[in-house]
């Protein structure tokens, strides 16, 4: 059974905690804002953990009974963040950038060669990967409708678009 970590916990992120839970992972959901932990705890995320806690490194390695996680999912694009997933993954662990960021420093001997993790930066689903994400999704095991906290008509855009940069919404939906 994979155990799998996830920072930041927006939209992308809430979708990585879906994924892995409906294949069958452990799910370490981490995120410094209350409520987005909140949300990934009742998205089924087994630990939810504030990354910023002095005490986040060990929690995750005392869930992953020691060895560290097999999985990482970056979603933040935070340094710090995509560091705390180079360092807690366990050998020939995959790990995952999708949260951009402009440039983080890393420590390739330790973090990459010495354990033999892939690392690999991701951005969006290639049209190659739709059949195998539909059939995912037909499985019923992921329920995409959890993903959508809020909907807004279109007159309430400049008011979503608010929430969403103060981070009060996961997923926005306009409907018509």
């Amino acid at each position: 059974l994979s155990t799998v970590g996830v920072w930041g916990r927006g939209p992308m992120g809430s979708a990585g905690v879906l994924a892995a839970k409906a294949l069958g992972g452990k799910v370490i959901a981490l995120d410094p804002i209350a409520e987005r932990r909140e949300f990934a705890a009742s998205l089924g995320a087994d630990l939810v953990l504030d990354p910023t806690s002095a005490t986040a490194h060990e929690e995750i390695m005392d869930f992953s009974g020691g060895g560290g996680i097999t999985a990482c999912l970056d979603c933040s694009g935070n340094g710090v963040a995509q560091n705390m997933a180079l360092d807690v993954a366990a050998p020939f662990a995959k790990v995952a950038f999708v949260g951009e960021s402009r440039e983080t420093m890393i420590k390739p001997s330790d973090q990459l060669i010495r354990k033999q993790v892939t690392l690999m930066g991701s951005w969006y689903f290639g049209v190659a990967e739709y059949e195998d994400i539909l059939r995912i999704i037909e499985t019923g095991k992921i329920d995409l409708e959890k993903l959508a906290t809020h909907t807004f008509s279109l007159d309430e855009a400049e008011t979503a678009f608010r929430l969403f940069d103060e981070r009060k919404t996961e997923k926005a939906v306009f409907v018509m």
